[in-house]
């Protein structure tokens, strides 16, 4: 068994396609990677926010992910890993990227001078205040 370990909010699936001999593609399976990394859950009536996910996949699903663009694209830019051994996630992320684009803003966030002057986050502020 395999782990893919991942630090994206989102949720990703892959998908695994066929080609066939006239050129076209069939779609033979999705691949799930969890996410959720950074992002506020209720869990047993608490609320959590993890710092990463983890989601167990076959070999011959990891050698389907090795060859997808958009995932090789992820582990390239830090935020998937691979282990062969199943670990606290706390451990699995020391490495990794730790926030994605797509991961809300914080209260640290907020105070952030040069955040302030970025102009899709005044958007954004402007239009949650709306």
């Amino acid at each position: 068994m395999n782990y893919v370990y991942s630090t994206l909010s989102s949720t990703n699936v892959y998908p695994v396609y066929k080609k066939e001999a006239s050129g076209n593609s069939t779609s033979l399976r999705d691949i799930r990677i969890n996410g959720g990394a950074n992002v506020l859950q209720k869990v047993d009536g608490a609320l959590i926010t993890p710092k990463g996910a983890v989601t167990p996949v076959s070999d011959e699903d990891l050698e389907s992910l090795q060859k997808d663009p958009t995932f090789r694209l992820h582990m390239q830019n830090g935020y998937i890993t691979i282990d062969r051994k199943d670990k606290s996630i706390n451990k699995a992320i020391e490495t990794m990227e730790k926030r994605d684009n797509s991961t809300p803003y914080t209260a640290e966030d907020m105070k952030n001078p040069s955040l302030r002057k970025n102009k899709t986050f005044q958007k954004e502020l402007k239009d949650a205040k709306e």
